[in-house]
């Protein structure tokens, strides 16, 4: 386990998956699920070369090479390297080997760096393409957040508020995991202010596709903590429990979604892709500021 600490917050990240494991104050309130495994053992996993799941897991690529990968992808069971430690910053890597290759066959370097700035933790991945074709994937973060977050609340206390109003539509839950482009819910709510209930995620997480808020906050009125995440590079945003009752809820800034019923198994033709050329770094950056 490694420590990053300031007068404002501790947190601490593991190599196993270079994941973040906890998120504290410095007064000790946890802002980070702690994975219990009766509602998810998961805690804030990286999403890579895949985000969501794929049609029975498995993809071909256009020159008909096998992709067989499972939910998200294998990152976030990945042993990292931690190449860097300074004191307000972690720099893990993963690099693509003979297992990687044998499930998804292309060549990379992943990198994930934590930055603890006063009141907030930047996290940002970088993609680098050290291979002579264009490398294809998706990425995006899956931090859960303890709701409540202040004991003496509930879950119903709490609401998503967008920086801006978005569609009151997401895309919709299909069997094994996929997606629905064509079919949409309907979601009952002003646009900006998304009250949490544990019936939103009976189906499944709701999927906000090419949206338009880039920042949202987690908050109850009735408390005075809360978070803010901002994922100005990042295209879709997931907001997730388990629908067992759970006390979390996951915001998830994605570039990648689940496969859609609508289209092909073809890896390069899916939505939402992303595409580094060779010698070309992809990064992106979500910024969590909690208060």
């Amino acid at each position: 386990m490694y420590q990053l600490k300031n007068d404002q917050l501790t947190i601490v990240a593991t190599d196993n998956g270079a994941m973040l494991t906890s998120i504290q104050s410095a007064d000790g309130l946890e802002y980070l699920w702690q994975g219990d495994p009766v509602h998810w053992a998961g805690q804030a996993p990286i999403c890579f070369p895949i985000c969501g799941g794929l049609r029975n897991g498995r993809a071909m690529t256009k020159t008909q090479k096998s992709i067989v990968l499972g939910r998200h992808g294998f990152a976030r069971n990945s042993q990292f390297d931690l190449m860097e430690q300074e004191v307000d910053r972690l720099l893990f890597r993963l690099q693509s080997n003979s297992e990687t290759l044998c499930v998804f066959p292309f060549p990379f370097i992943l990198e994930i760096q934590y930055c603890l700035v006063e009141d907030s933790v930047a996290v940002t991945y970088a993609v680098t393409n050290p291979g002579k074709e264009i490398l294809p994937f998706f990425i995006g973060g899956h931090p859960a957040f303890n709701c409540p977050i202040e004991d003496s609340l509930d879950f119903s206390d709490y609401a998503v508020q967008f920086d801006q109003e978005i569609a009151r539509q997401t895309l919709a839950n299909c069997e094994g995991g996929l997606l629905s482009a064509e079919n949409l819910v309907q979601l009952e709510f002003d646009g900006r202010h998304l009250p949490l209930k544990q019936a939103l995620f009976k189906n499944g997480a709701l999927v906000f596709d090419q949206i338009a808020s880039k920042s949202v906050t987690l908050t109850s009125s009735k408390g005075t903590h809360g978070l803010e995440l901002t994922y100005p590079d990042f295209k879709n945003l997931l907001i997730w429990s388990s629908g067992t009752n759970a006390p979390f809820v996951a915001l998830e800034p994605w570039n990648g979604l689940a496969t859609l019923i609508e289209e092909s198994d073809i890896f390069e033709e899916k939505r939402d892709l992303q595409l580094a050329l060779p010698g070309e770094t992809k990064a992106y950056t979500y910024c969590m500021r909690f208060f």
